[in-house]
């Protein structure tokens, strides 16, 4: 027995392209509410290079300049993504900026 899980959102995070045009016009034909989060910095974002690969809809951009490292692993991490979106979460230490390591090592009063 197959048992069907109806999808109604989609949320996707550091996503390269997927597809070609027939594919991405097929998808975005679902009806889904998508999401596809990058930051800007990600690398990730825009491979793999070439004409034939597309993003599908709807995007939404964050920039991690200037709240994290700016390496490759830390711009693709799911931690720095989340911290982007949700301000009271931070990356993962390795890359969180000097600033912010100093920071949080302050007492609290």
């Amino acid at each position: 027995m197959v048992h069907k899980i109806p999808i109604q959102s989609l949320y996707t995070f550091a996503s390269p392209m997927i597809g070609d045009q027939t594919f991405v016009s097929t998808f975005n034909g679902l009806g889904l509410t998508s999401w596809r989060i990058i930051n800007e910095q990600d690398i990730v974002q825009i491979l793999p290079p070439g004409p034939n690969y597309r993003h599908v809809d709807t995007e939404q951009s964050f920039n991690s300049k200037g709240k994290v490292q700016q390496s490759i692993s830390c711009c693709h991490a799911l931690a720095t993504y989340l911290s982007l979106i949700d301000p009271s979460l931070k990356p993962d230490v390795q890359c969180q900026l000097p600033a912010q390591i100093a920071a949080a090592s302050l007492p609290t009063p």
